[in-house]
């Protein structure tokens, strides 16, 4: 043999070992690999009809804590899941309001015989006596530096208190100034107090109470973008004067 001739390597008879996984991680790839084809398993919805049946006997201040809480879900998006049955109670809360509304009037020209006898619970299913804020403050409406809500959670109540039924408050006659839901009674009674209140805030302290004049001064385009413009034709009220 020439000095030129190349070298033949001879099989040596062994193969080369391939590198063993332990069955810690086979299982594991395979955990994964079915976790990617089985479908990822449904929340449950929540059940409405447990809270609806106990609405009768609620009072009216568990009544408004379950409404707002209802608000705060709706405009929640990490609670989609729940947002159904908040619909739901709301509007059943709604009903169960109605219906106190009309069993508390009383026919015209007869009136109540008082009583000096304090049954628990009975003026709490009746008709509530209203705040220094009205309806909106009621409701939980607040504006400002110091207590005020921010605009998603404002608007959210605007936008219940014209579509939905209200609370018993004050008086029969208080709760008809609000008109029906929906109606342009509700929006105009929304708008003008909004605008008293704007109003009444510039003369008092336009500096001081700036934040609070913003708020009301935006809730009130809300409203007339959301719900007046091409619906209603009254003349929409002023913030100045």
């Amino acid at each position: 043999m020439t000095s030129s001739a190349k070298k033949v390597s001879r099989p040596t008879g062994r193969k080369k070992s391939k590198k063993r996984r332990g069955p810690g991680q086979t299982l594991s790839k395979r955990t994964k690999k079915l976790n990617k084809l089985s479908p990822k398993p449904k929340r449950a919805q929540p059940t409405s009809k447990k809270i609806v049946s106990s609405l009768s006997s609620r009072s009216n201040s568990e009544l408004l804590a379950m409404w707002q809480n209802c608000l705060e879900k709706l405009g929640d998006e990490q609670q989609k899941w729940w947002h159904a049955s908040a619909e739901k109670v709301l509007r059943k809360i709604g009903a169960e309001w109605r219906k106190r509304a009309n069993a508390s009037e009383i026919p015209e020209g007869q009136f109540a015989w008082p009583s000096t006898v304090a049954e628990r619970g009975v003026e709490s299913l009746g008709f509530v006596q209203a705040p220094k804020e009205g309806m909106l403050g009621y409701l939980g409406y607040r504006v400002g530096d110091t207590n005020g809500l921010d605009s998603g959670s404002r608007q959210r109540i605007l936008a219940e208190v014209f579509r939905g039924s209200l609370p018993p408050l004050d008086s029969p006659e208080y709760l008809e100034q609000w008109g029906e839901p929906k109606s342009v009674a509700r929006l105009k009674k929304l708008a003008e107090t909004i605008a008293a209140l704007t109003r009444n805030a510039k003369r008092r302290d336009a500096s001081r109470l700036s934040t609070a004049i913003g708020d009301w001064e935006d809730d009130l385009d809300f409203l007339y973008v959301e719900f007046y413009i091409g619906r209603f034709g009254f003349s929409w009220p002023s913030v100045n004067g």
